[in-house]
């Protein structure tokens, strides 16, 4: 169990709030983020200062700083591939079609170009 999930479980436990029992159970039995990005990163190539990130269905790499934890890569890997994430954004509301110009403003420096330039007519 991480520390993460029994900050959670000791919140719940205090406030309750709106999150309901089965949220909860849910949490502490889902797998984790390293488990879920797996499926999602075909492989990483490792460097002196960076390591390359080849993800499914994505023939360029992404370029990830060696001084970064490997959580933080698992943890936006999860958000931006898993549909089931509350975070994930490609959805039909936020689709990007031809033609269309996208401007990342994330803080996430390479998934976004690389998933959205061969969409996308413009990129910035």
């Amino acid at each position: 169990m991480t520390k993460t999930r029994v900050k959670v479980l000791m919140h719940y436990l205090k406030r309750k709030g709106n999150t309901s029992l089965n949220e909860i159970v849910n949490l502490f039995f889902a797998p984790s983020y390293e488990t879920i990005a797996k499926k999602f990163i075909q492989r990483i190539d490792q460097h002196d200062k960076y390591d390359k990130v080849y993800f499914e269905g994505i023939s360029e790499p992404m370029f990830y700083p060696k001084g970064i934890k490997r959580h933080s890569l698992f943890l936006v890997t999860v958000e931006c591939f898993n549909k089931k994430n509350w975070h994930y954004y490609e959805i039909p509301q936020t689709s990007v079609s031809p033609g269309d110009a996208v401007i990342d403003c994330g803080l996430l420096k390479g998934y976004s170009h690389l998933r959205f330039t061969g969409n996308a007519k413009k990129f910035i």
